[in-house]
């Protein structure tokens, strides 16, 4: 009983802080787009412009970030700090360089940018100098990612956590002071808001640096440690590894891109009801996710240690916990369709009534949603089973999800409630599988042993 007491706190230290940085960093876009919003039609379209591609980029960067670091958790887990720095030298060095490539990409192509996602016209010029912002702030953030996850593989999340609290706090007053002028300060309109993000982050990112400096030895890299770099073998090992998860990434985003295209094809109403619906859904699912990222830190270090009788108890208890959690989460869900008229005031009724109608059956996807995280990105990820991983999300929503949604919705021509919940049956599909693969210990790898 001990044990799994110490289990269950083990996995909620690192999954809580997940959830909370989370929840802040999804809900630090609901706040830039209310602040941006006061600004006029054009304003808020150019923010939406930059919005898509940066998501797009911070969703590439962090499956790279999530990759490398299954290799981190493990030589955290078996103590050897210097293949630790090894791998933190080209895993960081990787993240690095695409962060280079991708912040670049924003800086020379803005208009190609804005021209991809949107017809030419006010929006998409307005929103060029903000891509150019935002690039230089996917550069800073690929640091970030590098610092994070090190530092939670080495059993320290709370850092992450507490310096991006400080970075939200900091990037809404920037916000607010350069958008519209506040205390003197030049009124910047869009562009503001991207500096602000741009200060907020590079603050955070000097915080982190000055506490690895002063607390942190495990993290600085030697001259020694960037031999590695020209290690084809271990090169290649992280690179198996990796690359599905990062194409796991791509996989998932052009999936829910299918998704909500094909609620655009449903009319006005459903259009306007999903785009109230999805913000507060991935404010949920932010928080439900935290357990499967806590959990893959932890079974990751458990592995990395040759403790499989651990990872596997750990394993059990972060699928109770996900339940838990995602329960939790959902209750108040379905607690909020209540106070929907009163928040919304502005909308029509018809919009309200799909808002009402959906969000009880959201509340049963984020349960669905907090298991089958932590089954494929908690459990099954953390031994570097990633390839089987991939298959698994590919078949369950391109061969499943996305054709049923679409026939259902475009051919049947289905109520929308119907709809909704075929999209939940990619999530179906997947408990079973992802059991039995759990159950099969495929998974119960240890990655860095001969590495």
């Amino acid at each position: 009983m001990r044990a799994k007491q110490h289990n269950f706190k083990s996995i909620l230290y690192f999954a809580l802080p997940f959830s909370l940085q989370g929840v802040l960093v999804t809900s630090l876009g609901f706040i830039d787009s209310l602040m941006i919003s006061s600004l006029g039609d054009v304003a808020i379209a150019a923010s939406g412009i930059g919005a898509r591609w940066f998501w797009f980029a911070s969703l590439f960067l962090l499956s790279i970030s999530t990759g490398v670091s299954i290799f981190w958790a493990q030589f955290s887990g078996a103590g050897d700090i210097d293949k630790f720095r090894n791998s933190l030298a080209q895993g960081g060095g990787a993240i690095l360089f695409s962060t280079l490539v991708v912040g670049m990409c924003f800086i020379v192509f803005p208009n190609v940018l804005s021209q991809v996602v949107a017809s030419k016209g006010a929006a998409t010029e307005h929103s060029i100098d903000y891509l150019v912002a935002l690039g230089c702030v996917v550069m800073v953030t690929g640091v970030g990612l590098i610092l994070d996850a090190a530092l939670r593989c080495l059993g320290r999340p709370l850092i992450p956590m507490y310096t991006y609290m400080v970075e939200f706090a900091l990037n809404v007053f920037l916000n607010y002071v350069l958008i519209f002028g506040a205390f003197g300060a030049p009124e910047l309109g869009l562009l503001g808001a991207g500096i602000a993000s741009l200060l907020a982050r590079t603050t955070r990112i000097l915080f982190l640096l000055l506490i690895i400096a002063m607390s942190e030895p495990r993290i600085r890299i030697k001259r020694t440690n960037l031999r590695s770099l020209s290690d084809k073998k271990s090169l290649i090992a992280l690179w198996v590894v990796t690359w599905p998860v990062i194409a796991g990434s791509f996989v998932w985003s052009a999936g829910n891109f299918s998704f909500h295209a094909v609620f655009g094809h449903m009319g006005e109403h459903v259009l306007a009801a999903m785009s109230v619906i999805t913000p507060i859904e991935w404010v949920a699912l932010a928080a439900v996710a935290g357990i499967g990222q806590g959990t893959a830190v932890l079974i990751g270090n458990k592995l990395g240690a040759d403790e499989f009788e651990e990872a596997i108890q750990v394993s059990r208890e972060s699928l109770v916990l996900a339940v838990l959690f995602g329960v939790s989460v959902g209750v108040l869900l379905m607690i909020s369709t209540m106070y929907m008229d009163t928040v919304f005031i502005n909308l029509s009724d018809p919009v309200i009534n799909i808002i009402q109608e959906i969000l009880p059956l959201a509340a049963l996807s984020v349960v669905l949603r907090a298991v089958t995280s932590t089954q494929v990105g908690g459990i099954l990820r953390s031994g570097g089973d990633t390839q089987y991983c991939l298959y698994l999300d590919t078949v369950a929503q391109w061969v499943i999800a996305v054709p049923v949604v679409a026939i259902g919705a475009l051919y049947f021509e289905l109520p929308l409630i119907v709809v909704y919940l075929l999209v939940q049956v990619e999530e179906l599909f997947k408990i079973i599988p992802a059991t039995l693969r759990i159950k099969q210990r495929k998974w119960l790898k240890n990655l860095v042993s001969d590495t």
